[in-house]
Parts: structure tokens; C-alpha cells; sequence
């Protein structure tokens, strides 16, 4: 077999081919061999996520591979916890994460909910060198949940974004804040209430992306240019956002006797 150092080079070269993408199941083997086989070293640990990453960007299709690289993602994301020497690895995974729920955000639907509270909390944990993955996959997370058509998967997931709006780490407020302006059409006053709150944000880019997202027009062409699909671009039910608005603030509601 060939050594640690000759497997590098040649997966070196694959990252660079769009053939060896659509190569199927050759591809996910090479990429199981060089992460988990049991020569495995951190280099070509290293080459064949990079290798993983660049089929999830170029292959056609996604079908038969985002099944094995999101086990693989996940497994190593699980064993490197807290190893500082392979960060650049779990920086990978993050990536390979992120752009299967872009590209194909049906392969995580069953999981979408775990990764995205896994990512959130990721962003206050993981070191500066793995966040700007962690940032990517939060984002890319996005496209998994903005076609959720129940009630009740939407109420879970703006229960749960809520809570990280309020977190004390401004990264992980600004991501959720931009899970509102992405995710929610303008029409939910849930959201836009949420925009209205973090006006007041100390962070001013925080500040900022909130009075965007009180903008009908910038909200509405956003999520067009995004999820390259019609979206809701009517105006929040007045009685809505007023409930919402006691609902959330129930001291407005005190001494609501004199007014009425």
C-alpha cells in the first residue's frame, strides 16, 4: 500500500479534478480511507476532508454521497472534541455540513434541528480558526428550515432561535438575528418583533441588521436573491403584531384599563 505521505499527494491532486467528484463510490471510499482508515495520519486526514469538502461544491449530484459524508462529518466532529490539533479537520466538517444543507437540505432534515442548536452552540466554543466554518454551516443551515410548512416546526424553530437573540456572545446574536431576516417571511410578526428588540443591541452591526430587517423591501428581496424562490412580501397582520407585542411585553399591559 502506498505510504501516508504518497496518499496526501494523490488525494492533493483529486481536490483539483471535477471528474474524481462524480466518481461514485470510489470517492466516498477514498474519503473514509484517508479519515478513519487505520494508517490514517492528521495529513491525509486533512487532504481527504479537503477532498470531501470539494466533491460536496462540484459533483453533480449529491444522492448517493451527502449520506456518508455527513456520518463522516459528524463522527469526526464527535472524536476530535477538544483536540486542539485538529481543528483545521473539524473546520472541514463544519464546511462539509454547511454545504449539504445548501445543496441538498432534504439529506438533513431528519437532523437539521440537532445541528442547528450543535452549530449555535459551536460558534461560542470552538476557537477563532474553526468559527468561520461554524459561521458558514449556521447560514448555509438556513436553507433546511426556510421551506418548513408546518406550524409547528416553525414554532420550534423560532422558540429556539429566540433564545440564542438573547445570548451574550454577539456572534451567536447576530447569527440568529439573520435567521429571522432569512428565514421567516416579513408577514411574521414574531420576527419582525424580534427586529424591533435588537434595534437597541450594543453591537452596532447587530443594531444595523435589525432595522434592515424591519425593511419590507430589503427583507423581501433578500430572500429572493437566497433561496431563489417567491416568498410572502405582504405586511405583518396589525392584530398579530399587537399580540405579539403584549405577549412578549406584558407590562404594557399594566394599567391597559385606563386606556381602554
Amino acid at each position: 500500500p502506498a505510504s501516508n505521505v504518497l496518499r496526501g499527494k494523490i488525494v492533493g491532486i483529486l481536490c483539483k479534478s471535477v471528474c474524481a467528484c462524480n466518481m461514485n463510490p470510489q470517492s466516498v471510499m477514498v474519503i473514509h480511507d484517508c479519515v478513519f482508515g487505520e494508517s490514517a495520519g492528521l495529513y491525509t486526514q486533512q487532504q481527504g476532508m479537503q477532498f470531501a469538502v470539494h466533491i460536496l461544491r462540484h459533483a453533480e449530484s449529491l444522492e448517493h454521497i451527502a449520506p456518508a459524508i455527513i456520518r463522516h462529518s459528524l463522527r469526526l466532529l464527535e472524536t476530535s472534541e477538544g483536540n486542539a490539533h485538529m481543528n483545521a479537520l473539524r473546520g472541514f466538517a463544519y464546511q462539509c455540513l454547511g454545504q449539504i444543507a445548501q445543496r441538498d437540505p432534504d439529506a438533513l432534515q431528519d437532523q437539521a434541528l440537532d445541528l442547528m442548536r450543535a452549530c449555535f452552540d459551536a460558534l461560542q466554543k470552538e476557537p477563532p480558526g474553526v468559527r468561520a466554518s461554524v459561521q458558514e454551516a449556521v447560514n448555509c443551515l438556513s436553507y433546511c428550515f426556510k421551506r418548513q410548512t408546518s406550524e409547528e416546526g416553525r414554532i420550534r424553530v423560532r422558540e429556539l432561535v429566540e433564545g440564542y437573540t438573547k445570548s451574550d456572545n454577539g456572534s451567536v446574536r447576530q447569527a440568529a438575528l439573520q435567521w429571522m431576516v432569512w428565514i421567516f417571511d416579513f408577514s411574521d410578526s414574531f420576527a419582525r418583533h424580534t427586529c424591533i428588540s435588537m434595534t437597541s443591541d450594543v453591537n452596532m452591526n447587530i443594531s444595523d441588521l435589525a432595522l434592515e430587517g424591519l425593511d419590507k423591501d430589503k427583507v423581501v428581496s433578500y430572500q429572493k436573491a437566497k433561496f431563489q424562490q417567491d416568498v410572502d412580501a405582504c405586511m405583518p397582520n396589525m392584530n398579530d403584531m399587537l399580540e405579539t407585542i403584549f405577549k412578549k411585553n406584558p407590562k404594557i399591559l399594566e394599567g391597559a384599563d385606563l386606556i381602554l
